[in-house]
């Protein structure tokens, strides 16, 4: 029944006109589903439904079970880890009034220009940081030199100095609730309130001042929002939330990374639910209904560890 299935499908669409253009596409180069989608159909947002259901039938079409299909092309996913979280505040130029979120590394925002900050979030209580290069700088105002620093996103923390210093700043600029529970003895709670600087951020230039105001060249067109400084006390990371006054001597604050194995997992684990079992036969009696997932690596280590990370998620 199958064969005569395939058989139909390769009398009907060996001779339609999309289906040779999307041979002759995909015989120059790969393509993009979206970029050839609106090449073969009208641009809706159906088209990439449209190519993806013309190649699952085009992949199954052939003449006789010995014969290559109609169409014999491969999707092919690729995967990269998370470099952070990054986040333009400036919710007041957005049409949508709201803050914009990019799981890619701009500097800039692409709806409204504004500078974009990553950000990185409490374990415990899920409060916002802004995290980033405190850095200073000289700027001429009017012909008036000043001094003047800036929060920058972290692109090579080995090039860090006294000028230049890894900060996470707490959004907002409400008072520390401190868990007596979690409190370290010896240390005063007084000493978490003084660690706690409070700034004042624009965040349109990200331009970071001490204290309750902010003067950049933004103007009349500034927007600022109040901050507090964590003190790192030494370490890389914040071991004390300043929001909730959670502590952590492996950290309690953390940004948005993800290893290499995590998402390639999460691709692995929805494209093997997604096979078809084997219908009859010794591989319908394996392991997974006859489901087969090869899955490459560059790496002889990653490839190793990644067998039992697979497994376990």
């Amino acid at each position: 029944m199958r064969r005569s299935v395939d058989a139909f499908l390769y009398e009907v669409l060996r001779g339609d006109t999309a289906v040779h253009t999307l041979r002759d596409r995909l015989a120059q180069r790969p393509y993009l589903v979206q970029e050839l989608a609106n090449e073969l159909f009208d641009p809706s947002p159906l088209a990439s439904n449209t190519l993806i259901q013309l190649v699952d039938l085009a992949v199954r079409a052939r003449p006789d079970a010995t014969s290559l299909p109609l169409l014999p092309a491969r999707y092919h996913v690729f995967a990269r880890a998370l470099e952070g979280a990054f986040v333009c505040f400036n919710a007041r130029a957005h049409t949508d009034q709201q803050p914009h979120v990019f799981l890619q590394r701009h500097e800039t925002c692409p709806d409204c220009g504004s500078g974009v900050a990553e950000i990185a979030t409490c374990t415990r209580c899920g409060a916002v940081y802004l995290v980033g290069e405190y850095s200073s700088q000289v700027s001429e105002d009017h012909g008036t030199k000043r001094r003047t620093h800036r929060l920058s996103q972290l692109t090579s923390e080995f090039a860090l100095d006294a000028e230049r210093s890894k900060a996470y700043f707490l959004l907002g600029d409400q008072a520390i609730e401190v868990d007596e529970d979690e409190t370290v003895v010896g240390e005063p709670l007084e000493n978490l309130q003084a660690a706690n600087d409070r700034y004042t951020i624009c965040l349109r230039c990200l331009t970071i001042a001490p204290g309750a105001t902010c003067t950049c060249t933004c103007g009349g067109s500034a927007v600022t929002q109040r901050l507090r400084r964590v003190d790192l006390k030494q370490h890389s990371e914040p071991h004390t939330c300043i929001g909730c006054g959670a502590r952590s001597t492996a950290g309690i604050v953390f940004r948005f990374f993800t290893g290499q194995d995590a998402p390639v997992s999460v691709l692995a684990t929805a494209l093997y639910q997604q096979l078809p079992a084997q219908p009859d036969g010794e591989d319908s009696q394996l392991p997974g209904g006859g489901r087969k997932l090869l899955v490459f690596s560059d790496s002889r280590q990653d490839a190793a560890f990644f067998a039992p990370y697979l497994k376990r998620t």
